[in-house]
């Protein structure tokens, strides 16, 4: 079996590069290393990449990483081997980061974040009478200018959940 304690992409058959990016190392295809803003921008697209929703919902090793706050060391991120042919370099690594939407740096520089905001979109309802139907429920939202929830569920000891579009639209329900 693989060793588990190693960085993804050093484990057969695991890449850590984009979907569609060439991995390839043919003779013929010698790039120069990157520098100045090409390397920036190619460290920056490479660790948004491992911070992407995508990325995270396959790559157990590393989000068994994350501390309680979802940062990596910067260093884990720099031992991969696509980030070692770009640089191992923590405050380079960092400075690449500087404005990224995908990804946020901790204040120290040295611990990176997926930038995932988490939408709230549902208003929860409690103390709801038993004998409360899902129309009953419906019909309050059914105001003019009160956004209509796109879903409504009932559930134990009296809680309703009221899902709407967005999180917008379930402050505006809220607040009507």
């Amino acid at each position: 079996p693989p060793d588990v304690s190693a960085p993804p992409d050093t484990l057969a058959g695991t890449a850590d590069v984009p979907p569609g990016a060439s991995t390839a190392n043919s003779s013929q295809e010698v790039q120069p290393p990157l520098e100045g803003e090409a390397l920036l921008t190619a460290i920056k697209k490479q660790v948004e990449y491992y911070f992407s929703r995508e990325n995270l919902s396959s790559d157990a090793w590393l989000v068994q990483h994350m501390n309680a706050q979802m940062y990596v060391p910067i260093t884990i991120i720099a031992s991969f081997n696509h980030m070692r042919s770009l640089s191992q370099d923590p405050a380079l690594i960092a400075q690449a980061l500087q404005g990224s939407t995908g990804v946020i740096v901790d204040p120290s520089g040295t611990m990176v974040k997926p930038n995932i905001k988490m939408e709230r979109n549902t208003l929860v309802l409690r103390e709801i009478s038993a004998d409360t139907t899902e129309a009953e429920i419906r019909a309050v939202f059914e105001t003019e200018g009160c956004p209509h929830p796109s879903s409504v569920k009932s559930d134990i000891n009296d809680t309703w959940f009221v899902a709407f579009e967005n999180e917008a639209q379930c402050v505006d329900a809220h607040l009507f």
